[in-house]
């Protein structure tokens, strides 16, 4: 009931959504896109980090889905121009592209509907808070979720083995998809934290460049990123 007395309408926030492996992640992405590609669909595909960027592009070449890379940023003049039936049904991007300040949307052509998917959650909580930020602007149909592997590095850095011991016990397979709040909290948690002990980020390829680069420990009067 909260979700629908605070929620815009049309935006819902999915829960956050685990797979084994990132193999087995990359089946599960492919069937959410193709369940959510359609004449009046446009889904965005989001990475953090350019090696996972790298990783979506490569298996969307595989699955011969048609699709854009979207390197600049995507704001209201952006959005306006969609115009799903005359253009690749994905658009892969960095989340950095996403302007979480725009005003307000008017859009010329028929309306779409959004799915944003977003294959990895940041170790610093406003980065993704950006990207919601941005879809609660849209003044149309918004799903947003994010898509999560077990063997990710923010998992074995945030994340308790027992618990994803327990959740292969409770019955998590190869090829399948799980929720789970006590994981998706356990994360909310420790972000929130490494924003708080993270003042000067520095900038990376790759989510384990990421912690290397900005553990609290080292980066306390660290120079500026790059």
């Amino acid at each position: 009931m909260l979700d629908w007395l605070f929620n815009k309408p049309g935006y819902r926030r999915f829960d956050d959504s685990y797979a084994l492996t990132r193999h087995s992640l990359q089946d599960a992405l492919r069937c959410s896109i193709e369940q959510r590609s359609g004449p009046n669909q446009v889904v965005f595909l989001v990475a953090h980090f350019p090696d996972i960027f790298c990783e979506l592009q490569e298996a969307l070449d595989v699955w011969n889905i048609p699709y854009d890379v979207i390197r600049k940023m995507i704001n209201r003049r952006w959005m306006e121009q969609i115009l799903p039936d005359k253009q690749p049904p994905v658009f892969l991007t960095m989340a950095e592209m996403f302007e979480p300040e725009m005003s307000s949307i008017e859009p010329i052509h028929k309306t779409p509907e959004i799915a944003i998917m977003v294959a990895e959650r940041h170790p610093l909580d406003h980065h993704d808070r950006e990207i919601e930020k941005f879809a609660r602007q849209i003044p149309w149909p918004v799903e947003l979720g994010y898509f999560l592997a077990m063997d990710d590095e923010i998992m074995n850095h945030f994340v308790n083995p027992d618990l994803i011991l327990l959740l292969k016990q409770l019955g998590l397979r190869e090829h399948e998809l799980i929720s789970s709040h006590m994981v998706t909290r356990r994360l909310n948690q420790a972000t929130k934290k490494m924003s708080r002990n993270v003042e000067r980020e520095q900038q990376a390829d790759s989510a384990q460049e990421w912690f290397r680069l900005n553990h609290p420990k080292r980066n306390q009067g660290n120079g500026p990123s790059n």
